[in-house]
C-alpha cells in the first residue's frame, strides 16, 4: 500500500474542563514525526486547541447522579464543576477538515480511555464522508488499554497499541512491503530508544510553551497508576543529543522566554541525565522557566537539588503525596517519608517559590476519615493542596475485567465524573473533599478581592460552605456535601486557631 498523504488527529473530546497541558497531545507529535521521516506528506489536527474554553453541550444521562452536586452558574474559589463542554469543533466539521485533506490513510490519537467514545464519534462521521475506502488507524494509551471495545465497532481497520516509535514503525514497515493491511500483526515490543516527544505553542500574547516527555516507563508499583499499562516497567531515557536536533526546529525568539513543562514524573531517578538536560536546555534557551506539573516524587529529592532546580529556573514545583493514610499508601505501595516532605516544603517556601502536592481521594480502601486527615495535614503546611479523584483505566490492579468497562461508559473514567468505582467513598464524600481542599487553598489565598473576603467571613462565621452563583455573585450556601466531614474539617480549623 503505497502512502503519500495521512492525516493524523487528535479528536474533540467532551468533558466539564480540559487544562492547556492536555492539549499537548504528545503522542501524535510522536505519529507525525515517524510518518515525516519515512517522507509521508502528514496533515494533523489538535482538534480540542481549535476551541480551548470549550462550548456548551446538554448533560448525558449518565451523568444524572451528578445533578444533585451541580450549582447552575457557580464560580469562584470553591466552585466544582458546572457542565460538559465540547473542546474543539462539533465531530462533523472536525470529520469535514479532515476529509477535504483526500488523506490515503487516517490516524486517530487517542491519548486517554476516558475520551473512547469521543474518537468513535468523530470516526463514524469520517465513515459517513469517506466510507471504508480510507483506513482509520486509532493507537495512543487510550485505545491500547482494551482495544476490544474499538474493534468491535468495526469502524477501525487496525488498533496500534503500545508505544508510537515501535507499533507505528513496524506498521509503516509492513505497508511499504505492499502487505495487506489486515495481515499485520503487532510485536508489542518496547523501544530501547524511545524518541523526544515535544509540543510547542505560543498563547493569544505570544508566550512561548515547551511541553516535553524524557522517558519511557517506571519501574515503581504504585497501584493507582496506569503508565506501565502502555509504556511498561523498564524505565528508559531519551538521548539529549536527539533531542538538540529536535530543538532546531523550534523559532528561536529571544524577546519572548520559552516555559518548559516536564510531562514526565520519575527523572529524579537519574539526577545527573536531569542535571544534563537543564544544562543544555538553558544553552538554547538562556532564560527558560520551568515546571513539572505531572508532580515530582518528592522522595528522590534532596534539598541541595532543589535549590539546583529553583537555581536553573523551577518557579513552581507539584509533589506527588498519594495520601498521608498508612493504610492506603501500604495498599497502593506508595512509597512516603512526610519529614522530608515537611523539610522540603518548608525550604521551597523560604524562596518564596509556590507548591502544590497532590494526593488522591477514592482509592480502593479509603475513608473519609483518611481523606480528612491529608487534607488537613496539607492545610497546615506551607503548600496548596492538589486533590484527584480516584478512577480506574481498563487493566489496572483490581480493575481487570474488561466487562467492567464495556457495560459502563467511559467518561465515567475521569476524575471529574467523581464516581465512586472503588465504593471505598460515594461521590457525596468525593465532592466534599474536593471542595473542602479547595476551601483550604482559598483561606491561604493573600490576594483576594472584596467579594472575595465577605465571602470567606460568611463561611468562617457560619462554618457552612458558600459560594458564588451567578452573574452577580449571589453568595450561597452549597448543598449535599457531607456534613460530618465539613464539621470535622472545621473544628480542626478551630483547634489550630
Amino acid at each position: 500500500m503505497r502512502l503519500e498523504r495521512a492525516v493524523a488527529a487528535a479528536p474533540p473530546v467532551r468533558d466539564f474542563y480540559f487544562t492547556p497541558s492536555r492539549t499537548s497531545a504528545l503522542g501524535l507529535e510522536g505519529v507525525i514525526r515517524e510518518l515525516k521521516q519515512r517522507g509521508i506528506s502528514c496533515r494533523s489536527f489538535n482538534f480540542p486547541r481549535l476551541n480551548p474554553r470549550g462550548s456548551s453541550i446538554p448533560m448525558p444521562e449518565e451523568y444524572n447522579y451528578l445533578k444533585p452536586f451541580i450549582v447552575e452558574g457557580e464560580r469562584g474559589p470553591l466552585s466544582f464543576f458546572t457542565g460538559r463542554k465540547l473542546f474543539g469543533p462539533p465531530f462533523h466539521d472536525a470529520a469535514g477538515k479532515i476529509a477535504e485533506e483526500n488523506p490515503d490513510i487516517i490516524f486517530l490519537s487517542l491519548f486517554a480511555w476516558t475520551y473512547a467514545d469521543d474518537v468513535l464519534e468523530l470516526a463514524k462521521h469520517l465513515r459517513k464522508r469517506l466510507g471504508y475506502s480510507v483506513p482509520i488507524i486509532i493507537g495512543g494509551a487510550g485505545a491500547s488499554v482494551l482495544p476490544r471495545y474499538f474493534i468491535q465497532t468495526k469502524l477501525f481497520d487496525l488498533v496500534l497499541t503500545g508505544e508510537t516509535e515501535t507499533s507505528l514503525g513496524d506498521l509503516l514497515d509492513h505497508l511499504d512491503k505492499d502487505l495487506p493491511l489486515e495481515n499485520f500483526q503487532e510485536k508489542n515490543e518496547l523501544t530501547d530508544e524511545p524518541a523526544p516527544l515535544f509540543s510547542f505553542t505560543r498563547d493569544s500574547k505570544g508566550n512561548q510553551f515547551l511541553t516535553l516527555a524524557l522517558s519511557r516507563g517506571c519501574p515503581k508499583m504504585c497501584r493507582f497508576c496506569s503508565n506501565f499499562l502502555t509504556q511498561g516497567r523498564r524505565f528508559r531515557l531519551v538521548d539529549l543529543p536527539s533531542l538538540e536536533k529536535e530543538w532546531e526546529k523550534i523559532p528561536d525568539d529571544k524577546e519572548k522566554p520559552v516555559h518548559i513543562n516536564l510531562e514526565d514524573d520519575n527523572l529524579l531517578y537519574h539526577k545527573e541525565y536531569f542535571r544534563d538536560f537543564l544544562s543544555r536546555c538553558k544553552t538554547r534557551f538562556p532564560d527558560a522557566t520551568f515546571s513539572a506539573d505531572n508532580g515530582l516524587d518528592y522522595t528522590l529529592l534532596t534539598e541541595d537539588f532543589t535549590d539546583y532546580l529553583i537555581e536553573r529556573g523551577f518557579r513552581s514545583f507539584s509533589f506527588s503525596l498519594g495520601s498521608a493514610d498508612p493504610t492506603v499508601l501500604k495498599e497502593e505501595k506508595r512509597p512516603v517519608d512526610l519529614e522530608k516532605l515537611e523539610t522540603l516544603l518548608d525550604r521551597i517556601n523560604n524562596k518564596n517559590i509556590p507548591v502544590t502536592t497532590f494526593f488522591i481521594a477514592g482509592l480502593p480502601g479509603d475513608r473519609a476519615e483518611g481523606v480528612l486527615r491529608t487534607l488537613l495535614y496539607l492545610h497546615r503546611l506551607p503548600t496548596r493542596s492538589g486533590i484527584s479523584l480516584f478512577y480506574p483505566v481498563p487493566g489496572l490492579p483490581r480493575f481487570e475485567n474488561p466487562e467492567l468497562f464495556l457495560t459502563n461508559p467511559p467518561a465515567l473514567c475521569s476524575g471529574s465524573s467523581a464516581y465512586p468505582w472503588s465504593r471505598s467513598l460515594t461521590t457525596e464524600e468525593m465532592v466534599t473533599a474536593f471542595r473542602l481542599s479547595r476551601l483550604s487553598n482559598f483561606l491561604k489565598a493573600r490576594n483576594v478581592s472584596d467579594e472575595e473576603k465577605q465571602l470567606r467571613d460568611i463561611i468562617l462565621k457560619t462554618r457552612t460552605l458558600h459560594t458564588f452563583a451567578g452573574k452577580n455573585k449571589n453568595i450561597i450556601p452549597l448543598r449535599n456535601l457531607n456534613r460530618e466531614m465539613c464539621q470535622i474539617f472545621f473544628k480542626e480549623l478551630s483547634i489550630d486557631d
